[in-house]
């Protein structure tokens, strides 16, 4: 193991980490992992509104916006750098300094924007079929 529960993370390992965060775009990525989830709920139950009340397409937009626009970035930042720390513990400096080196070339940065993608996408659908299986049950409880 890289290093111990007890011992802080050393410059290092800690620079590491920020420039895989930056390689990955971890922090937007999170962001519109959050918005995909946003979608996947809001857009059905928009379709629940009255139509001169609904957002629709440009209304959901102009929230999401405001949501990403809101951000508190910096935490976000900090609170990823710890996960992503405590994630990368059982690799060696040198481990992760060649995975970091490969998520900084442009296959490195097309392979995590594929997988950034793809979860957002996939997260956006199971939000949105969940919320399509609960609008029955809320109906009911409604009545």
């Amino acid at each position: 193991i890289a290093q111990s529960d007890t011992s802080s993370p050393s410059e290092r390992r800690t620079s590491l980490v920020q420039r895989l965060m930056r390689a990955q775009d971890v922090v937007s990525a999170l962001v519109e992992l959050d918005l995909a989830t946003f979608y996947g709920v809001a857009k059905p139950i928009d379709q629940l509104r009255p139509p001169e009340r609904r957002l629709g397409p440009k209304g959901l937009a102009a929230v999401a916006d405001s949501m990403r626009n809101n951000q508190p970035y910096d935490e976000l930042e900090r609170s990823l750098l710890s996960a992503l720390l405590f994630t990368y513990q059982a690799l060696s400096d040198d481990e992760l300094e060649r995975y970091v080196e490969f998520s900084e070339t442009d296959a490195g940065r097309w392979f995590h924007h594929l997988y950034n993608q793809s979860l957002i996408r996939a997260t956006e659908e199971a939000s949105e079929r969940a919320t399509l299986q609960l609008m029955p049950i809320v109906e009911q409880l409604r009545r």
